[in-house]
């Protein structure tokens, strides 16, 4: 599957489709990953990190819907791009 159909996939109308690789070209991991955690130090994000409640809930749910796994406290470097266009 292509990121740019990631909307259609997940159910979205045609007119809500967006590309994330087009969104997230200016994405930079540790930043972004600083900027939702206030942590100084880049590791591994975990969804308890994240300091807004609604940021912190999406992510769950992506964990849970499109990325199922053993432990979904982690997260992964896929979500934390797709919580990037979500914020972008």
């Amino acid at each position: 599957m292509y990121w740019r159909d990631l909307s259609t996939v997940l159910g979205f109308h045609h007119k809500c489709t967006t590309d994330v690789e087009q969104v997230t070209h200016d994405y930079h991991k540790e930043s972004f990953g600083h900027s939702i955690s206030g942590l100084n130090t880049y590791s591994q994000p975990r969804c308890n990190d994240i300091q807004h409640p609604t940021l912190r809930l999406m992510d769950k749910w992506l964990a849970l819907t499109c990325f199922p796994r053993e432990d979904v406290r982690t997260v992964p470097i896929d979500e934390l791009r797709i919580l990037y266009a979500m914020v972008n």
